[in-house]
């Protein structure tokens, strides 16, 4: 096989003195493009270096997505590429050692070629020359050749190492994800908190924006701890980046350099807020056309990432975003897919993650680390209970007592008398212990579709009583 380049339509023709130029239209492939050209508009030679190594990497792995979407910090990624390979090599009766270390001088190569850094990446004379003398008589004379030297600015520290803001960055760059710089940003008010990170409503450019900080104390402790949090703001991102649904928050970008080397999120502003503030402040201004409206819109959310095979994971009214400007029509986003995991098959693996009125019993009774999609439809059927109350599910009770009733399948929350019976049997469906009895949100949301947006009752308002 003898490859060849082909389409030269963008490229650009240097005089013999010329090492950059510039340019305010962008052109090119989202994902091969270097950072200093996406950012500034800078072309140096060194702008196709960062495309080739994006090459490398996607031969010797089969894929761009790297090493996020594996979970695996970039030591890690190495070892895991270079044991894959290892596999196919015995398979086919090839043992030498020497063929997995070319391997990993490649895919070394190739993480050397996407440095944010565009003086750190090698000349393509240094590559040819590395690749040329890749055997197994050279190997020790490679090895020298193919170390790093730290230059200690930019995001890089000594040793070629890089830090994790700089990793994120450049596999953000990787992804094609946009980055946005935290001086273009401007916070305006803090939305909420969680375990790891701080929601504020800003400004990005004079647009309305949410934006998500990793707590500064999520990286203050061990580095396997840090790198598993920047995983997890790198899984959230790329997930985030593929959607695009109207019941789906919408994505803007990734901040890598925030206060003290924070990583961040940016993402469509919701005026409303959250389900759960709005059920808690204005529950009695919701009449049942307007719950029914907001139980669509999730279940048309949450059918779409399904069908993308995501598994959110975290399904609850504090992760429904709302917008209320339109009295009549209330809209309904879901977001915050920290937790969210990309189903390859049709279990997944589940563990203790969620929150725990919402969580289905099999992710609690520890029967199987392989759970289905219907877990997030057991914590729908919570959310439904919630929109028709107002209220927020085993407010008093204790943890104990609530793991102990839902693996027992002995505590569900108590339904209201007046509970409409349609709403109540796919309430009872969605929330079933049985995950295969549970309906899926297509389902969901045609029965939901097909329910009046108004009652003929008597008595107190609809889904306040309780039994």
């Amino acid at each position: 096989m003898e490859p060849k380049i082909t389409d030269f339509g963008q490229s650009r023709l240097f005089s013999e003195h010329q090492s950059r130029t510039y340019t305010k239209s962008l052109v090119g492939t989202f994902g091969y493009m270097a950072r200093e050209y996406l950012d500034r508009g800078i072309i140096t030679k060194k702008a196709d270096i960062f495309s080739l190594g994006v090459i490398v990497i996607e031969i010797i792995t089969g894929y761009r997505e790297y090493p996020q979407s594996t979970g695996k910090s970039m030591q890690d990624f190495i070892e895991m590429v270079v044991e894959k390979w290892k596999g196919r090599l015995e398979e086919l009766g090839c043992t030498s050692l020497e063929d997995c270390e070319q391997i990993k001088i490649c895919i070394e190569i190739g993480l050397r070629c996407v440095q944010i850094n565009a003086a750190q990446r090698p000349a393509t004379e240094e590559i040819i020359r590395i690749l040329d003398r890749c055997d197994s008589t050279n190997l020790q004379v490679i090895n020298k050749e193919r170390t790093i030297e730290g230059q200690g600015h930019d995001g890089e520290v000594a040793n070629g190492s890089i830090s994790d803001a700089t990793v994120a960055e450049l596999e953000a760059s990787m992804c094609g994800l946009q980055i946005i710089r935290n001086g273009d940003l401007e916070e305006l008010r803090k939305l909420g908190s969680g375990t790891f990170g701080t929601v504020y409503h800003g400004k990005w450019r004079g647009a309305d924006v949410a934006i998500k900080r990793i707590n500064e104390i999520s990286f203050s402790g061990r580095l396997s701890e840090q790198e598993r949090l920047t995983h997890e703001f790198c899984r959230e991102a790329q997930i985030l980046s593929k959607l695009n649904h109207p019941n789906v928050v919408s994505f803007y970008g990734v901040v890598p350099d925030g206060p003290r080397g924070t990583l961040a999120t940016v993402t469509e502003f919701m005026v409303g807020g959250s389900l759960r503030n709005v059920l808690s402040t204005k529950h009695r201004m919701l009449d049942r056309q307007r719950k029914l409206t907001i139980a669509m819109d999730a279940a048309f959310g949450m059918e779409y990432l399904h069908s993308k095979s995501i598994v959110h994971f975290d399904l609850k009214c504090d992760n429904l975003l709302v917008d209320l400007v339109d009295p009549h029509r209330p809209i309904c986003k879901v977001g915050d897919f920290g937790l969210s995991k990309i189903k390859c098959n049709t279990l997944v693996s589940g563990g203790v993650r969620g929150t725990l009125p919402w969580m289905a019993p099999e992710l609690l009774n520890g029967s199987s680390s392989r759970v289905s999609k219907k877990v997030d439809v057991f914590s729908f059927g919570i959310v439904l209970w919630e929109i028709l109350t107002g209220e927020e599910p085993y407010a008093d009770m204790h943890y104990g007592a609530i793991i102990g009733g839902i693996v027992t399948n002995t505590l569900r929350p108590r339904v209201p008398k007046n509970c409409d019976l349609a709403w109540q049997k796919l309430m009872e469906q969605c929330w079933a212990p049985n995950p295969y009895a549970r309906p899926s949100f297509t389902e969901v949301a045609n029965r939901l579709r097909a329910m009046p947006p108004v009652l003929q009752s008597s008595g107190s308002a609809w889904g306040t009583d309780k039994a």
